[in-house]
C-alpha cells in the first residue's frame, strides 16, 4: 500500500481572555506579524509541562496579562504544514495591560460579534462561540449526537450484533467525522458499548487525546429516557456522543415535542449529527448536519 507515515503531532493550549464593560463581555484577540492573522493566544507546551500551565504561561507571554483559569472550553486539531496540532482552551480572566513582543504586535479587546469578524480561522471562531456561551452561562453546553457511520446489513451478518462493524463506506464517514468534528472545541467523547458506534468516534478521541467512554443509555433499543438523563449530566460539557437510529430519533422527537426550536429536517441518516445548544443540561436550539459525502 502507498502510505504516509503519520504527521508528529504537538500539543498546545491557550486562553479565551475576557472582560466585561458593564453591558456585555469583550473578548481579547491578537495580531501576530508573522503570519498576519488575529487570532486567540496559545502556544506549544514544554516537556513536562501540564496543558493548564501551558496556557496560563502562553497567555501571560502572548499578552502581558496574568491569567487565571475559570473554564475548560474543550480541546481541538488540525493539521499546520507537516504538523498536527491538539489544543485544549480555557476562559480566563486577568489582571494587567496588553504589552507588546516579538510574537504579538498588537491587540485587540472586541465584542463577540466583532471578534468573530476580526478572527482569521475558523477554528478560534468555533472556540469563542463555545467561550462566549460559557461566560454568558456557565452551564451552557453543546452536544453533538452522532447516529453511528455505515456499517452493512445486519441480516448478513452472523454473529452478535454488537459486534458489527463499519463497512468501508462507513470507515470513511468516520474519518470524515472527525475532520468536521476536529474543529469544534470538545471535552468528552461518549459512545453506544456497540463496536459501530466505538468505531464512528474513535478516529476523534484519538486526534484530540479524549478518553473514549461507553454507556448503556446510548445502547440500541433501550429508549431515549437513559440517554435524556445522560445529557442533563452534561452540564457545561462540549461533548460527542455516539448511538443508533432509534435512539436519536426518539431525543430529536422528545424535543421537538417539548418545544425545542429544530433547524433542518427531522431525520438522522447514517453518519449525520445533531448539534444541540444545551443549558443546564437542557436542550435549547437543535441543528441537523447531513452525513458527509
Amino acid at each position: 500500500m502507498a502510505e504516509r507515515p503519520p504527521k508528529p503531532t504537538e500539543w498546545a493550549a491557550g486562553g479565551v481572555l475576557h472582560r466585561s464593560d458593564g453591558l456585555q463581555p469583550r473578548y481579547l484577540v491578537v495580531h501576530r506579524p508573522r503570519y498576519d492573522d488575529w487570532s486567540l493566544p496559545k502556544g506549544h507546551a514544554e516537556p513536562g509541562e501540564l496543558l493548564i500551565e501551558c496556557a496560563i504561561r502562553e497567555v501571560e507571554e502572548e499578552t502581558g496579562i496574568a491569567p487565571v483559569a475559570d473554564a475548560p472550553i474543550g480541546t481541538i486539531s488540525y493539521d499546520a504544514g507537516k504538523v498536527r496540532k491538539v489544543v485544549r482552551w480555557w476562559t480566563m480572566e486577568g489582571d494587567g495591560e496588553f504589552a507588546a513582543n516579538d510574537e504579538v504586535d498588537d491587540h485587540a479587546w472586541l465584542s463577540f460579534d466583532e471578534a468573530t469578524e476580526r478572527i482569521s480561522y475558523v477554528n478560534d471562531r468555533n472556540v469563542l462561540a463555545r467561550a462566549h456561551r460559557l461566560v454568558e452561562e456557565p452551564t451552557a453546553g453543546t452536544v453533538f449526537l452522532v447516529r453511528h457511520a455505515l456499517a452493512g446489513k445486519r441480516s448478513r451478518w452472523e454473529a452478535p450484533d454488537t459486534t458489527r462493524p463499519l463497512d468501508d463506506d462507513g470507515r470513511r464517514q468516520a474519518k470524515a467525522l472527525r475532520r468536521f468534528l476536529q474543529s469544534f472545541p470538545v471535552t468528552r467523547v461518549v459512545s453506544s458499548p456497540y463496536r459501530r458506534c466505538v468505531q464512528t468516534v474513535a478516529p476523534l478521541a484519538k486526534r484530540i487525546g479524549t478518553h473514549l467512554e461507553t454507556d448503556d443509555a446510548l445502547a440500541e433499543h433501550q429508549g431515549p429516557e437513559a440517554a435524556i438523563d445522560l445529557i442533563r449530566s452534561l452540564r457545561g460539557e462540549s461533548a460527542v456522543l455516539s448511538s443508533h437510529g432509534d435512539i436519536v430519533g426518539g431525543l430529536i422527537g422528545h424535543f421537538a415535542a417539548d418545544g425545542v426550536p429544530i433547524e433542518g429536517e427531522l431525520e438522522w441518516k447514517k453518519g449525520s449529527v445533531w448539534i444541540l445548544d444545551t443549558v443546564d443540561g437542557h436542550p435549547v436550539a437543535a441543528r441537523y448536519v447531513p452525513p458527509p459525502s
